[in-house]
């Protein structure tokens, strides 16, 4: 289709080929990537460029990072564990980290965080993906639960600025427990208490 050989040139619909391709990467019952990621490669390509799709360097970080394969290794879910062809984890971590430091920290999170979902949603992780609608919607202990969630990393790996960020709007909203955690981060600092990262913004 981006070349218009046999069929009409469509560069959209190449890239929807290519998502195709790339769900299907994750359709093992082994919950291993042992298919090729080139296609998560070249969407991320496509999302940085705008090549028959929306530019959005946010998708665009996504998809490099989950051919990067964030996710710590011992986590039985992990698709990416020892299965990923070096070549092409070293060439998309080389296009995530370039194309993050063009980002502000905020977007870097964001991106983490929709592969974090992606990933959740592929393998059935209904609990969380319950807990982020509830949260989503004001519920302060969902948004509590995310926080912890994204602050351990239970389902990726661990995104201090999510964390902060849902820990956060509970302790808004009065939830007990958040505002403990919200107390010992002000009074102690972010590394103390296990908020480091890169982007956390120290107390005020």
């Amino acid at each position: 289709y981006d070349r218009g050989r046999g069929v009409p040139q469509d560069p959209a619909q190449a890239a929807n080929v290519l998502l195709d391709a790339a769900n299907r990467c994750f359709n093992d019952s082994t919950r291993r990537l042992e298919e090729d990621p080139e296609p998560l490669l070249k969407l991320g390509e496509r999302f940085e460029s705008g090549l028959g799709v929306r530019q959005d360097p946010v998708e665009a970080y996504k998809w490099f990072d989950l051919v990067v394969g964030g996710s710590p290794p011992e986590y039985e879910w992990d698709p990416f564990r020892d299965s990923a062809p070096a070549h092409f984890a070293e060439l998309a971590k080389d296009r995530r980290d370039s194309l993050g430091r063009r980002m502000t920290p905020d977007q870097v999170s964001e991106a983490q965080a929709r592969a974090t979902i992606y990933l959740a949603s592929f393998w059935g992780k209904e609990e969380f993906i319950q807990q982020l609608k509830e949260a989503r919607s004001g519920d302060a202990k969902a948004q509590l639960r995310i926080g912890w969630a994204y602050r351990r990393g239970d389902y990726g790996h661990p995104n201090c600025i999510e964390a902060l960020m849902w820990v956060r709007k509970a302790a808004e909203q009065g939830d007990a427990d958040a505002e403990f955690d919200m107390g010992h981060y002000h009074y102690d600092g972010p590394d103390k208490w296990g908020w480091g990262g890169v982007g956390v913004p120290d107390p005020m």
